[in-house]
């Protein structure tokens, strides 16, 4: 059985996909990581600002899932579930000078 997940890109991610957004169909009981390796592999130009090559999420990158961020869940071991909605934001600097 498949779930169906809306994939939130932005900043740096929105500019490189060249999408705000992406809908994944993924087996029941995916989890993060999972989803880090369909998207990496589907959009190989964000593979090397997202992940490591173990696939960990680079630690200054950050995945929501329905507005929570994964570390506060289990992490890359956080499933996924059918129309859940997952955020992934670069770092974001800025300010005034």
């Amino acid at each position: 059985m498949s779930i169906l997940v809306q994939v939130n890109f932005f900043a740096t991610f929105r500019h490189l996909t060249k999408n705000n957004q992406l809908t994944l169909a993924l087996d029941e009981n995916s989890t993060i990581l999972h989803l880090l390796k369909v998207i990496c592999y589907k959009l190989p130009e964000i593979k090397d600002i997202l992940v490591n090559e173990d696939y960990s999420l680079k630690e200054w990158n950050h995945i929501l899932i329905n507005g929570r961020n994964i570390k506060y869940l289990q992490g890359l071991n956080t499933v996924i579930l059918d129309n859940d909605i997952i955020s992934i934001f670069p770092p974001v600097a800025g300010g005034r000078e």
